[in-house]
């Protein structure tokens, strides 16, 4: 092979950094090549020559079959990017200017104070409940006066970010 990235070079590094759907659109359709396609999980396979109406088939199929979701977000924080499923994070803590995200199944600390990180995520993707604390109002199982509790995690709810959650203790 040649020092040139083939198609399932960049099939495979797109699913090791960034989980996004890929069409394959390829001369190739050989039992060896379809195999190691197959591996990849694309959302679709069209070989060449292909027509409009085969594009626009495969995408409506994928959109289709793949649930919709706004979740995915990419995070640019100085030179560093960061892709993440929204409505995995349940909570967010801050020590001075790192964040620690704490999602369904890792944690991300970044280099950023938690108000910066609040105005660069969709509006009204966590909602503050301290000065060093921000939580996914998804996760919420129980509101008191002073606490908010995130299933087996209990945070100081500020009186200052009191007003947020009084119509929430409702809903619970």
């Amino acid at each position: 092979m040649s020092s040139q990235k083939s198609g399932l070079d960049i099939a495979k590094y797109i699913n090791k950094t960034a989980p996004l759907p890929f069409i394959f659109l390829t001369s190739h359709s050989d039992i060896r090549t379809i195999a190691e396609v197959t591996k990849t999980k694309p959302a679709g396979y069209l070989s060449k020559p292909f027509k409009e109406v085969d594009v626009t088939l495969a995408l409506n199929i994928y959109f289709q079959n793949e649930p919709q979701t706004d979740s995915l977000f990419k995070l640019n924080i100085g030179k560093n990017n960061y892709f993440l499923d929204l409505a995995s994070i349940q909570y967010v803590e801050t020590n001075h200017v790192y964040s620690n995200i704490v999602m369904s199944e890792k944690k991300i600390l970044i280099r950023t104070p938690l108000s910066n990180l609040i105005d660069l995520l969709p509006a009204g993707s966590l909602i503050r409940v301290n000065r060093s604390t921000a939580v996914n109002t998804k996760y919420l199982t129980s509101i008191s006066n002073n606490h908010i509790h995130l299933q087996n995690k209990k945070f100081k709810l500020s009186s200052v970010y009191y007003d947020e959650y009084k119509h929430l203790n409702h809903e619970l």
